[in-house]
């Protein structure tokens, strides 16, 4: 309730709550702002009270951030540079009132030939809230550069490692080398491995992990909660020197405030524009020519662009005529109510011996099961690699490499 009147008077911002910590009572409150250069002394008086309303909330955290649009102000909020106005006296006053920490320290916003002031602010209860505060190169034609930071929270997030094999970049002709030089029948033959298929496979995927461990390289992922997905393979090398290229010159610009500077971050920012629209279209173009390959990479890309997810609505738990219906509110209750329904239709064994079946007549009997090295081979050259790790831990595109080399082994 609260959060749909907050700021209601003041024009243009957005309030919304986050939940942290173990108890349901801890939340943050996050509020986003935009005060127009424009602004009229009305609004700037909701501004004041909206800041005063914001602090006086029950919330745990605070964080205040936008642009506010007073250039006439020292890094630290203290006082009004010169040419400042009532109005922004009066906004450091509101500031100090509610003991509000300003976090940005470096101009966010300005053009070719004008002086970057600090227009972007970001507001604090506590100074060690905000950690690895950094400002980049801006978005498109933007003049206001991007602020990166974290904020520190009470949440006990839980960290989890885990190590995985991009097998795209692996030594396949080490890998074979080695794998055809091991002597299986050597191996195979040995006490208690010769009449035992499944030690026998055991031994051979034991082989296999040895040998992904040492010419696959590895890769570590730390995930929490407030971790964001890696995409550090998003776009190709060429466009990550461009952006890259772009952060520093705007870094430059802001330092030296030449506007020579200035016009080569603009020729290296409309350069990686186009290599990051190229590296897009092309991308497209791939996913579109192995759609019948790989149609897995197509409907991740649709699934990735789709805004609206169809979930499963809301289900009757209880139908009966002497109770009033109710509507399931969890997951694991919907998950409930679908394995009951589907579990009704089984067939109820009656509580006796069970009825042997009728003897009949066999008119075809099943022969032995052969293998041949050229049926295992002909499976393994059909594997699509672009499937994932199956529940023997072996990569396709592991064994699709190596299929001829493997096959006589598995057999």
């Amino acid at each position: 309730m609260f959060l749909r009147v907050l700021g209601e008077e003041f024009h243009e911002s957005v309030w919304i709550s986050i939940p942290v910590g173990s108890g349901s009572k801890d939340k943050m409150l996050v509020g986003c702002v935009y005060r127009s250069p424009n602004s009229t002394d009305v609004n700037n008086d909701n501004l004041m009270s909206l800041i005063n309303d914001a602090n006086n909330t029950p919330f745990s955290n605070i964080l205040i951030l936008g642009d506010f649009n007073f250039p006439h102000t020292d890094r630290e909020l203290e006082q009004t540079c010169t040419g400042g106005s009532c109005v922004t006296s009066r906004f450091l006053e509101t500031v100090k009132n509610n003991f509000l920490i300003q976090q940005v320290k470096v101009p966010t916003g300005g053009r070719c030939n004008q002086t970057p002031h600090i227009l972007d602010l970001v507001f604090t209860r506590h100074e060690e809230e905000i950690q690895h505060l950094t400002s980049e190169a801006p978005l498109g034609l933007s003049d206001h550069s991007v602020l990166n930071f974290r904020m520190s929270c009470d949440k006990n997030v839980t960290a989890s490692t885990t190590t995985k094999y991009p097998y795209d970049k692996g030594d396949y002709n080490s890998i074979i080398t080695e794998f055809s030089n091991i002597d299986w029948n050597s191996l195979f033959a040995g006490d208690n491995l010769c009449d035992d298929a499944e030690k026998q496979w055991q031994l051979f995927k034991s082989k296999y992990l040895e040998l992904v461990d040492k010419y696959i390289p590895k890769r570590t992922f730390s995930k929490t909660s407030q971790t964001p997905g890696d995409t550090r393979d998003k776009y190709c090398k060429d466009v990550k020197l461009a952006v890259k290229k772009k952060h520093r010159l705007w870094q430059r610009y802001m330092e030296t405030k030449d506007g020579q500077k200035y016009n080569e971050y603009v020729q290296a920012r409309n350069r990686s524009k186009a290599l990051i629209r190229q590296f897009q279209r092309e991308s497209c173009r791939q996913i579109a020519l192995s759609v019948k390959a790989n149609p897995k990479k197509f409907w991740s890309f649709v699934n990735n662009k789709t805004k609206v997810k169809s979930e499963i609505p809301h289900l009757i738990v209880d139908s009966s005529p002497n109770r009033s219906p109710g509507l399931t509110s969890t997951t694991q209750e919907k998950a409930e109510v679908l394995s009951s329904f589907f579990s009704s239709v089984f067939t109820t064994e009656p509580p006796c011996d069970f009825i042997g079946i009728k003897p009949r007549s066999i008119k075809q009997r099943m022969i032995d099961i052969t293998f041949s090295e050229q049926l295992v081979e002909a499976k393994l050259t059909k594997i699509k690699i672009s499937k994932s790790t199956g529940p023997d831990h072996m990569h396709p595109v592991f064994s699709g490499s190596w299929e001829v080399s493997s096959a006589y082994h598995l057999v």
